[in-house]
């Protein structure tokens, strides 16, 4: 195989999700490889074998030996979203965008060395307490003078994002048990909105696989989805992803107890809270409200019963540790 073909796996996700164009698309990846190789002066290196299915990432050498990334997928609106994130989330700790192409739903990353993810090291302690504060770093705030012009009016709202999952989950599933922690998740994301002031440019991925080590800047984050909500959100993702990643002894997320998952989550809080400055009980709120729109979104998206099952345990298991904060003892 040679670097431009793509692999079946790619392809197969690519119809998957783009079923209209997808045959057009695979035909014309070859000339769209070469075009960026001509638009950027590139001489291509590996494919890489990580992220989305539906993105093809690819190593590359500038003209002045600069280490880059080429990304490549079909036309959607997360690619808009992302531009527009690496534009405007704070520079000095996220992966630099060079260039982009529109027309060939393109873009040009710096390459990150030596790139090893946080979830590679995710029982270093002082690693993660390190990256820990990207969560308050990351984020910017809108100001308010901006807030109805230009870049902002483009990207979605995380209320939004709750609004569209949560109202399709509900028609086609009314009955289910999941309602009832769709509406907790709904008192408990209101009572963030009340309490976090001013909107702020989110991340809105920001878990160990998008944290990568730079040995000039540090830890950085890449691929960002870019939605406006308040500052506290971007928490929930990095708290409650790769769980099973620090379980002793028990090799499958879905054998584990929720007792196990408890502790895991009073171990992540109270890192968070002690670099964040934030309490316990806020980070498990915005937690919560982030694993049960996860869980929502695999479930309209037909996930695999074992997906379901990992993805349940999650919602239990944030769910049983905000009970023990007294959050919302009323509402049992």
């Amino acid at each position: 195989m040679t670097l431009v073909e793509l692999p079946e796996a790619k392809q197969q996700a690519i119809r998957r999700e783009f079923p209209r164009i997808a045959e057009g698309w695979i035909k014309d990846y070859p000339a769209l490889v070469a075009r960026c190789i001509d638009k950027w002066q590139l001489t291509l290196g590996e494919l890489i074998r990580v992220g989305l299915p539906i993105n093809i990432l690819i190593y590359a050498t500038g003209k002045n030996d600069e280490q880059t990334v080429i990304k490549i997928a079909p036309p959607h609106p997360e690619q808009l979203n992302e531009r527009i994130a690496l534009d405007h989330l704070n520079a000095d700790m996220m992966v630099n965008l060079i260039d982009y192409s529109v027309d060939d739903g393109a873009i040009l990353l710096e390459r990150i060395l030596p790139g090893r993810m946080l979830r590679e090291v995710i029982l270093d302690r002082d690693e993660v307490r390190r990256a820990t504060s990207l969560l308050a770093s990351v984020p910017v705030e809108i100001e308010p003078t901006n807030s109805d012009t230009g870049w902002y009016k483009q990207l979605p709202r995380y209320q939004g994002w709750m609004d569209d999952a949560f109202e399709k989950y509900r028609a086609e599933t009314p009955t289910s048990d999941f309602v009832y922690y769709l509406k907790i998740a709904e008192v408990m994301f209101e009572t963030i909105q009340r309490e976090c002031k001013g909107d702020f440019l989110l991340h809105g991925d920001l878990h160990h696989e998008n944290i990568l080590f730079d040995a000039s800047r540090g830890w950085v984050a890449i691929d960002p989805k870019g939605v406006i909500g308040p500052k506290l959100m971007e928490c929930g993702r990095f708290l409650h992803n790769f769980m099973e990643d620090e379980l002793d002894s028990i090799e499958n997320l879905s054998d584990a107890e929720i007792v196990d998952l408890v502790s895991i989550l009073s171990k992540r809080y109270a890192l968070a809270s002690e670099v964040l400055n934030v309490s316990i009980g806020e980070l498990a709120k915005a937690t919560f409200v982030d694993i049960t729109l996860s869980a929502c979104w695999s479930f309209n998206a037909g996930a695999s019963e074992y997906v379901k099952k990992m993805a349940m345990q999650r919602v239990e298991a944030t769910y049983h540790f905000l009970r023990s904060t007294h959050q919302f003892s009323s509402m049992s």
